[in-house]
């Protein structure tokens, strides 16, 4: 198993309890991949510097978080957009967007979010709304996207009306560690450490090669993230020529990401009580979310796709000055308010990590198929997971935790299939 993210440790649990022998090859000290809690000591608020939320329902979600035995908090969804020179409540955003969506359902042929944005003829209002939430929910440019993969989009945009969304109470740390401790339970070695730079499975059993070590194995589930796919760090040999080009087909997008620590919270001097999202298409940060708890307090600035490349290269301490101007702006309170209440700031560049190369995956313009392409085993040699390889939750943990448990189910079928014993 070559990486301990959720897809990883999915498909080794899987693979653990159906009797067949795993190991998990992991280049960073810690499993759980793109989805990393921090618990603040006493803060009544995990700090989640990856994925955060549940999007409607997934079975595989939803049926982890029950083993876990771990609890959802529902939210409001409860947004407010920048609109003629002030914040107006969106009751119905997402729906909105939905509608917005609706001749993209009946169109001949695929292409890009903007090219369907230039034909639709949508207010400025509308127009703005939409690139808006197609640049942030899905991290990606408007002109390389695909407006066919937003529309098939079962977690989010492409419902008609979006599903509603919520957290698990003590973040997605609560689904890694139950993850980690089955795995524990079970005696599946995980080998720290091991950054992957050459995979060879040409002959009777598959090489890693490592920076320092190797390791050799009848089969191997790779779940790197398609940054690190496309980076070339990892050299496969033969090459993978067919998944080659569905990689091709699909892309990392970019986020940037600040979760602010405050002791009071101050923006209910200017904001209505229930706020939980603003949304300002102007501003170099175009979305935050505000959360209280107990004597927790916390904004989470986000900027996606070309929002985040724009200050891809900016100091941190750039990055949260710039947050709470805008937030200040988006709200007509002052800065030093912000400034004044702000504890701790808690930020992880996952563009530049060299175990991530990104946030998550987004298809591009005729890729549709790509993700069930890449999916597809290589000789009863390799299988390949992760939330890129899921059609249905591309881009989002559903998708991930579907992804390993899928792989898993093509080794055991490749398995029984030849009565191999490994």
């Amino acid at each position: 198993m070559i990486g301990a993210g959720l897809a990883g440790l999915a498909a080794a649990r899987t693979l653990i309890e159906h009797g067949v022998d795993v190991e998990i090859f992991e280049a960073s000290d810690r499993i759980g991949g793109r989805a990393h809690t921090i618990e603040v000591e006493h803060h009544d608020l995990p700090v989640e510097l990856g994925p955060e939320f549940v999007h409607g329902a997934p079975d595989v979600t939803m049926n982890l978080v029950r083993e876990a035995s771990a609890e959802l908090e529902h939210l409001g969804n409860q947004n407010h957009v920048w609109q003629d020179g002030h914040l107006v409540h969106e009751h119905s955003m997402w729906r909105r967007l939905g509608k917005l969506l609706d001749h993209a359902r009946r169109l001949p042929r695929d292409e890009s979010a903007l090219d369907y944005l230039a034909h639709e003829h949508m207010s400025q209002k509308d127009a703005d709304l939409f690139a808006m939430l197609v640049q942030g929910f899905y991290a990606a440019p408007l002109d390389d996207i695909s407006i066919e993969s937003i529309t098939a989009d079962e977690s989010g945009a492409g419902e008609e009306e979006a599903p509603s969304s919520t957290r698990i109470r003590g973040g997605y740390a609560r689904l890694v560690g139950w993850l980690g401790s089955r795995l524990a339970q079970l005696r599946v070695p995980i080998h720290h450490g091991f950054v992957l730079r050459h995979l060879d499975w040409g002959g009777d059993r598959v090489r890693l090669d490592g920076i320092d070590r190797y390791a050799e194995s009848r089969r191997a589930v790779v779940t790197l993230p398609i940054g690190v796919l496309h980076s070339g760090d990892v050299r496969f040999e033969p090459r993978i020529v067919e998944h080659e080009h569905a990689l091709g087909q699909l892309a990392m997008g970019q986020v940037v990401k600040l979760v602010l620590c405050l002791h009071a919270p101050v923006w209910h001097r200017y904001a209505p009580h229930t706020v939980e999202f603003v949304h300002h298409h102007e501003l170099t940060f175009p979305t935050f979310w505000l959360r209280s708890r107990g004597d927790a307090h916390q904004v989470t600035a986000w900027a996606g796709g070309p929002y985040a490349l724009a200050v891809a290269n900016w100091l941190k301490a750039d990055l949260v000055e710039q947050a709470l101007v805008d937030l200040a702006e988006a709200l007509r309170m002052p800065a030093s308010e912000l400034l004044e209440s702000l504890v701790h700031v808690h930020f992880h560049d996952y563009m530049h990590d060299p175990f991530a190369r990104g946030a998550y995956s987004y298809t591009r313009v005729g890729g549709t198929h790509a993700a069930n392409a890449l999916a597809r085993p290589i000789a009863d040699r390799l299988y390949f997971a992760g939330e890129a390889t899921d059609a249905d939750y591309e881009g989002t943990v559903a998708g991930a935790l579907a992804s390993g448990i899928r792989a898993a189910h093509q080794v055991l079928a490749h398995r029984g299939a030849t009565g191999a014993s490994r």
